[in-house]
């Protein structure tokens, strides 16, 4: 390439600040700018001459540079942004008078609140991470999906409280980690395939060694999912695929009835005599309706029920349009995705979110299908911290999908005339 051209690139791109758009945008100037060559060329140009008139006619690298910056800084959801933090402040807010009332615990609201910080914390960190190339993107997903089964590892063999809850929540990263490991296999078939098979059986195979029952059940579904459709798409060029969608099915379908026919007997034995429903029976439409709820301070492990008790079912319909407007936002997202891999890494949340949320409802209601799980936006320990990753995944892949692992051949992502910009692709 005449230096002219990577110098006059690299001008433009020191302006972008978002690395996840800077790459990109600089491919795309690229390849507008060897295009209009190579016509100059073509129509009897020499190509010094052919360089010099297209950097020309494109104008000020500066100017074109904070153009750019501009079409293309990150545009976020504040919808969806302000609905989650408004919705789980009042949540907290609930919890923390219900808590007060019951057991007289003052700390609970600031211990709400970190929870919220960190999760928050832990979502930016990840939203400014720098994926805008293949290998940084891989570098971090190893890193991670690594770090999150070692983590698992460590904690079982530790002496802490609620350990499995623990757990588990941490295991739902692992199916959101195993998607963005699907980019290192594409095009590479039956192989390919098995590849991506041991990668989501592993972190099965630890929940399976550590009894996270349930992360066993969400991780299942969301393996099954995911690797059909993996082979359903072109990613990786396979064939004879109803052979292999029988067999991707196997192992998911094992793990599902394993878990089952292990708490069978709890759920027998529960189905009855599970004190919740006591407490659901005698809750109202609106207000207190049961006070044996601050009787029992194993109801503090059972959020969903006891604020149910304590406002009424006013609050279940509440929460149940928080999270469908939450997963309606999310299906939005992934309907503006076109790469494949951001829209399998965007389905992954939605289907784990739907899973925890039943198996929680199931549980707060005396249908203990699977213990060890929280409600999802309802736990402010450890799963609102979890939470708020997730959700630190969705406004990433809403403002930079499109643009992480595409080489746009099929997609012309904006037009120079000049020094004005007219965008195609945002």
């Amino acid at each position: 390439m005449d230096s002219r051209i990577n110098d006059y690139v690299e001008k433009i791109g020191s302006h972008i600040k978002w690395k996840n758009y800077r790459v990109p945008v600089k491919t795309e100037l690229q390849n507008h700018i060897t295009d209009s060559v190579a016509d100059l060329v073509e129509k009897g140009a020499v190509e010094e001459e052919a360089v010099s008139l297209t950097l020309k006619n494109m104008g000020d690298p500066d100017i074109l540079g904070r153009q750019l910056n501009e079409a293309y800084k990150p545009q976020y959801n504040n919808k969806l942004i302000f609905a989650v933090y408004v919705s789980v402040f009042i949540f907290s807010l609930l919890a923390y008078f219900a808590i007060l009332r019951a057991a007289g615990e003052y700390l609970y609201l600031g211990k709400s609140l970190l929870g919220i910080l960190l999760g928050s914390l832990g979502a930016v960190l990840l939203f400014v991470s720098d994926w805008s190339s293949a290998d940084k993107f891989n570098a971090f997903t190893a890193k991670a999906y690594c770090g999150v089964m070692l983590l698992c590892i460590v904690l079982h063999f530790m002496n802490i409280s609620n350990k499995a809850r623990v757990i588990n929540e941490i295991l739902l990263l692992e199916p959101l980690l195993c998607c963005c490991c699907i980019d290192r296999v594409k095009g590479r078939k039956t192989g390919g395939l098995l590849m991506i098979l041991l990668i989501f059986m592993l972190p099965l195979w630890i929940a399976y060694h550590i009894q996270a029952y349930a992360g066993i059940m969400i991780m299942a579904v969301d393996t099954w999912i995911i690797l059909i459709l993996t082979i359903k798409s072109t990613w990786l060029g396979i064939g004879r695929k109803k052979l292999w969608y029988a067999l991707v099915s196997l192992p998911c379908i094992a793990a599902l009835l394993y878990t089952v026919a292990m708490k069978w007997d709890n759920i027998l034995n529960s189905a009855n005599a599970f004190f919740v429903k006591d407490v659901i029976k005698k809750s109202k439409l609106i207000g207190n309706g049961n006070t044996a709820a601050f009787d029992n301070k194993g109801m503090l492990d059972y959020p969903m029920t006891f604020l149910i008790a304590n406002y009424g079912y006013l609050f279940l319909v509440l929460y149940i349009a928080f999270f469908i407007f939450l997963l309606c936002e999310i299906v939005k997202i992934y309907k503006r995705q076109q790469i494949f891999l951001v829209q399998l890494m965007l389905l992954c949340v939605l289907v784990t979110f739907i899973m925890e949320f039943v198996l929680s409802v199931l549980l707060n209601l005396g249908m203990p299908l699977a213990k060890g799980i929280t409600v999802p936006f309802l736990d402010f320990d450890l799963g609102i911290v979890i939470k708020f990753i997730q959700l630190g995944f969705i406004i990433k892949l809403d403002c930079f999908g499109n643009y992480i692992f595409s080489n746009y051949s099929d997609n012309k992502l904006f037009d120079i005339d000049g020094e004005k910009i007219i965008i195609y692709y945002k």
